[in-house]
């Protein structure tokens, strides 16, 4: 659109499920594979119960029944015994739905939508008549061969066949079932290394609001600070609130990259172009999250808006833009092709990286302004 702006319109329902649907698409692949592992287990069990009856099967067969109605006989006994199973499976279902509901909320607030009603029920019963025939297909193979030699299908070379397919069943219930505890193996990994995975602050004890602007009562941003640094006032009488601060963003909450171009001043008078992530927040944040310094000093509420102008920036722009050109103490100034230079600031510190936006995006440049000090607007506390 005008401007260099980009619209991206999606539908609400994606935007809902969008955060839930990695996690459980992997759920319903891991159900599947245990489903082939329980049809290959009940299939080697009916081929075995089947082979044992093949005296009767075969004395039926020379009264005249024929192939099909031997075969319906015991595709019937294999669907009411996957009915049987998909009763069990509902039951549980009943039962552990509230737990699947809990574990849902923290992707979708759709979660609580989750229950067993027509449609699942219907899904239940399709899905064990469907299983139920397939683990009933080895069996009915053998109706083949009663029906073709009679008396004879009970002989070696029926009994090799059986061998065989069960064979056959336990690879595949061998193979499936590696596959299951290798994937389950590469998410336990998974789930390690991202607990492992340093973030760089501490949550814990955090709480976030997001105060919604735009109102008659609030119409203008400068309103929108004056009405969160009001409510800060009132926090801070409140014993059970230790600390805040007005912040861009909620960490965590959502990504968040903005890239603002810089110009650094290096040793040697010249400026370099630098990229970074620039945000206005109050120096409490830095205390509320656990952030210390490891080089220089952070803000203060001393960097007021008469005070000289500083910054603070994390490991990651230092190294890239400062180590060894400048250091600390480098002034810098914001200029890019869609705005002017602002005023020069001043880095005062370093700060170690910290992944505001999640253990699997990477550490952007950072720069730390204090909120006094720009004309920026916030509306999360």
């Amino acid at each position: 659109i005008p401007g260099g702006h980009e619209l991206r319109m999606a539908p609400l329902r994606e935007e809902l499920v969008a955060a839930a649907r990695p996690v459980m698409w992997p759920l319903i692949g891991v159900s599947l594979l245990l489903l082939v592992i329980a049809c290959a287990t009940a299939a080697g069990f009916a081929l075995t119960r089947a082979s044992r009856r093949m005296e009767s099967l075969s004395i039926r067969a020379a009264m005249g029944a024929g192939q099909g109605r031997l075969a319906r006989q015991l595709l019937t006994e294999s669907a009411l015994l996957g009915l049987v199973g998909g009763f069990v499976g509902v039951g549980i279902a009943v039962v552990g739905s509230d737990l699947l509901a809990t574990f849902a909320e923290r992707f979708t607030s759709r979660a609580q939508e989750i229950r067993v009603d027509g449609v699942v029920l219907a899904f239940a019963a399709l899905t064990s008549v469907f299983s139920g025939i397939a683990f009933g297909v080895a069996p009915v193979t053998l109706t083949t061969r009663v029906t073709r030699g009679l008396g004879r299908a009970g002989t070696g070379t029926s009994g090799r066949w059986t061998r065989r397919v069960q064979h056959a069943l336990v690879g595949m219930q061998v193979a499936v079932a590696v596959a299951v505890v290798t994937g389950a193996g590469l998410l336990l990994r998974s789930f390690w290394e991202a607990d492992s995975l340093a973030i760089g602050i501490d949550t814990g004890h955090v709480i976030s609001a997001r105060f919604a602007g735009g109102s008659d009562r609030y119409p203008t941003g400068l309103e929108m600070n004056e009405l969160l640094e009001r409510v800060r006032g009132d926090l801070a009488e409140d014993s059970r609130f230790l600390s805040t601060a007005r912040v861009p963003f909620a960490p965590l909450a959502e990504p968040h990259v903005h890239r603002d171009g810089y110009w650094v001043q290096g040793n040697d008078g010249e400026w370099r172009a630098a990229v970074g992530d620039a945000r206005g927040l109050d120096p409490e944040y830095f205390q509320i999250l656990g952030i210390e310094p490891v080089a220089g000093r952070l803000p203060t509420a001393e960097d007021g808006p008469q005070a000289p102008r500083v910054a603070v920036v994390n490991r990651t722009f230092f190294d890239r833009y400062l180590d060894g050109v400048a250091g600390i103490g480098a002034l810098m100034r914001g200029c890019d092709p869609e705005r002017p230079c602002g005023p020069e600031v001043r880095v005062v510190g370093v700060v170690e990286d910290v992944r505001v936006n999640g253990a699997e995006f990477a550490v952007e440049p950072e720069i730390f302004l204090p909120l006094e000090q720009t004309n920026w607007v916030t509306n999360v506390l």
